[in-house]
């Protein structure tokens, strides 16, 4: 069609066992529009931090190959800049990650809309993580989450949130143990490898030994291979666990005098760690529930500590007067060990509940759930 994009890629694997014409490793070839001759296909391995850039080829007549080998299979990502000039605008990147375990695969662009979408077949490992993905999400139901978030936030109905709040927990629960039974019923599985690189990098409600336990699970040949034992590092790298005392960190206060984070985590008091920005719509949205907690509470005992991670410090000290947030205001400094690494975080908004331990008890809370979570506390 004229005003239509279309692309397919055609990511063609023989292993040396198996194939018809057998050969050692892989052999990605594709079929692209000739409009996009001169510019180049990038392989990225995904499965590393930092992604590491394996091969590149130039396409020429609307076609480019690809070729090469590994010795386990590995997590990638196929990458074309639209715009050479512009790598950063994920409008021009065409793009599609999956598992390349040296059978023949193709990778499909099915359609466009504001940016493309792709379908991969042939690949068993891709096939297998695909209908993983998909049971997983089956067991989260959407539209009770939306019925809390209505309930919570536009109707402030805080009996009927929370009755769709702990809905939404035993969802969210359902699938971190459908996460772990993938695991132990596929110890050898590339997927199970990448479910745990997964748990450790997105900072959730794990402790340090459930996720060595999870590790230990995978197969000898999977923790020893590169991916492996970069994910091992992540594991003894990651510095927050719950169950675990929360660390100190150097930061900035609204004055912009340096000071440290445990100077405002005091025992026998239980204390939100919020990480935030200024230019943060869901950050900002939840400013009128943490301030509605925080009064509630502080008289009780409960305290919050709000980290700004804004590069623009005037803005970040112009919101804090706009929304009146009268708790502990900080800021995150760059450098090595900043309460931003400490903590792994991300994304914002993200929050660990600290209690009158100083244990981080919880990652996450907020909204309905950090409201339950206080009302246990200071009303049982």
């Amino acid at each position: 069609m004229k005003n239509s994009i279309l692309l397919i890629i055609i990511i063609t694997m023989c292993a040396i066992v198996g194939c018809k014409q057998a050969h050692d490793g892989y052999t990605i070839s594709g079929d692209v529009r000739e409009s996009w001759d001169g510019k180049k296909v990038y392989l990225y391995l995904k499965d590393v931090e930092p992604s590491r850039l394996i091969d590149s080829t130039v396409i020429s007549k609307g076609k480019f190959e690809i070729k090469g080998n590994f010795e386990t299979p590995r997590f990638c990502e196929l990458r074309l800049y639209l715009n050479p000039n512009d790598k950063n605008n994920r409008n021009f990147i065409v793009s599609s990650s999956f598992f390349v375990d040296s059978t023949e695969v193709n990778v499909r662009c099915d359609k466009f809309d504001k940016r493309p979408s792709f379908s991969v077949i042939g690949s068993s490992i891709s096939d297998q993580y695909a209908e993983y993905i998909k049971e997983n999400e089956q067991l989260y139901d959407k539209e009770v989450f939306q019925k809390y978030s209505d309930a919570y936030y536009k109707e402030n109905d805080l009996d009927l949130a929370y009755k769709y709040a702990k809905e939404v927990a035993l969802f969210r629960k359902k699938k971190h143990d459908h996460r772990v039974q993938f695991i132990n019923n596929h110890p050898e599985s590339p997927v199970s490898l990448k479910i745990v690189q997964d748990m450790i990098t997105r900072a959730g409600n794990v402790s340090r030994k459930e996720t060595l336990e999870l590790f230990n699970t995978l197969s000898v040949k999977l923790r020893n291979s590169e991916a492996g034992v970069f994910t091992k590092s992540l594991l003894e790298a990651r510095k927050v666990y719950v169950g675990e005392l929360f660390r100190d960190a150097i930061v900035d206060d609204i004055a912009l005098n340096q000071c440290n984070l445990k100077d405002y985590i005091k025992d026998g008091t239980h204390t939100l760690i919020e990480f935030w920005a200024s230019w943060c719509g869901p950050c900002r949205g939840d400013i009128p529930s943490v301030k509605r907690a925080y009064e509630k509470y502080h008289p009780r005992g409960f305290n919050i500590v709000s980290v700004s991670i804004d590069k623009n410090i005037k803005s970040w000290q112009k919101a804090v007067r706009e929304e009146d947030m009268s708790w502990v205001q900080l800021r995150n400094r760059k450098g090595d060990n900043s309460i931003v690494e400490t903590y792994g975080v991300t994304y914002v908004p993200s929050t660990f509940l600290v209690d009158k331990k100083g244990i981080i008890t919880h990652v996450d809370l907020r909204g309905g759930w950090l409201d339950m979570e206080l009302n246990r506390i200071y009303n049982n």
